[in-house]
């Protein structure tokens, strides 16, 4: 636990504001870094939860402050929850060679909660989606629902998501005025699903 925050209220707002330059800085490196994203997703969730425990921001203010800092409110919980489980990954990397990518680390925190999801019956032909058609995919994912989906995607999906959909922005907005230029253009986002649940802070 911190010791009690007797910081002044300036003091207060110079450390939000540098934990949140070290938030946006994380994220974005997240979305572009190779081999060192669970470093740096590891960071964004730390400088989160002292925030957080310094109280740094109302609650009130939380999910703009996700969206803000990190994207969406699921990525920002993402991030939470692996800096609260850093022991645990830690010493997953110590024992493989093997680099630790984001998904696995989660992968790691739900079955030491003993909440891995089970394959059940289902056979590795049923689970292997190339052997699908389009057509499969395609109504399997109907029947699955947007707002599950968007819960299960991988983080690096939903970052590819937000890329396009400000290509796709910006080309539209070339096309019907193309004497103007492209300035100050507000951050766009993917729809915020309910995260799963995790522990408050």
């Amino acid at each position: 636990m911190r010791s009690p925050d007797n910081s002044t209220t300036t003091e207060k707002q110079d450390l939000l504001v540098a934990l949140e330059q070290t938030v946006c800085a994380a994220h974005a490196e997240v979305s572009k870094a190779e081999g060192a994203k669970l470093s740096f997703a590891l960071k964004a969730g730390e400088a989160l939860l002292e925030i957080f425990e310094r109280k740094l921001i109302r609650h009130g203010q939380k999910t703009e402050f996700y969206r803000h800092t990190c994207g969406s409110k699921r990525t920002a919980s993402i991030y939470i929850q692996l800096a609260e489980n850093r022991v645990l990954i830690e010493k997953a990397k110590v024992q493989s060679s093997a680099l630790l990518s984001i998904d696995a680390a989660l992968r790691l925190i739900r079955q030491a909660k003993g909440t891995s999801r089970s394959t059940g019956a289902r056979s590795r032909a049923q689970l292997n989606l190339s052997t699908w058609s389009e057509e499969e995919v395609t109504t399997a994912l109907r029947a699955y629902g947007f707002d599950k989906l968007m819960q299960v995607m991988p983080l690096e999906f939903l970052s590819l998501l937000q890329q396009r959909q400000v290509a796709q922005i910006i080309s539209l907005m070339k096309t019907r005025h193309p004497n103007r230029q492209v300035k100050n253009l507000p951050r766009l986002l993917i729809p915020d699903p309910e995260p799963p649940p995790t522990s408050s802070h």
